[in-house]
């Protein structure tokens, strides 16, 4: 055994040209197929990235006409179905989900206001009690959209700072109602 370890050796010394660039083949090699793996693995990590989403992991499913986000004000279009409860709960109940619910936004010219004030362009959403968290949104002052509101069509309202400040000045919005 240590005849064949000099004989070894004694053949890498005598063709040391030979012996170098075996070496420098299998490193080039070695280095070609890391390089791959990671690029590879990088790219899958982007893809992924990209599908479920960066940051905050909130997806949002929308359904858009040409380049605009299609506008319910007319109705749902032809063939397109309604997420149902049991849609809503087999979403809820997929790997790696953590939350799922469902919300209606449109812009609305004129439909907010208060008094003589009115939010022109505004935007409404119908939302339910679990909007604010997956969205991770946090109320500030007074409290959001509960369950119950939502059983007995409470006609309750989340404002943003911006809208607020707009519609009610330095008064205090809570509780407060609509007025003509």
């Amino acid at each position: 055994m240590i005849e064949n370890i000099r004989l070894s050796f004694r053949g890498i010394f005598a063709h040391k040209m030979r012996s170098f660039l075996t070496m420098l083949g299998i490193i080039i090699g070695i280095a070609s197929i890391i390089a791959i793996v990671s690029t590879i693995k990088g790219t899958n990590d982007q893809i992924e990235k990209n599908l479920i989403g960066s940051g905050n992991n909130t997806v949002k499913v929308a359904l858009y006409q040409e380049d605009l986000e299609y506008s319910f004000d007319a109705g749902i279009p032809n063939g397109v179905p309604t997420v149902s409860k049991d849609t809503l709960e087999s979403l809820k109940n997929i790997e790696h989900v953590q939350g799922a619910t469902l919300y209606r936004s449109r812009q609305s010219y004129q439909a907010i206001f208060r008094n003589n004030t009115s939010l022109d362009g505004g935007y409404i959403m119908g939302v339910n009690q679990d909007y604010f968290s997956i969205a991770g949104l946090a109320i500030k002052q007074g409290r959001g959209i509960t369950e119950d509101d939502n059983k007995k069509y409470r006609q309750v309202a989340v404002l943003d700072e911006t809208s607020a400040k707009l519609l009610f000045g330095e008064e205090n919005p809570i509780g407060k109602t609509q007025c003509h």
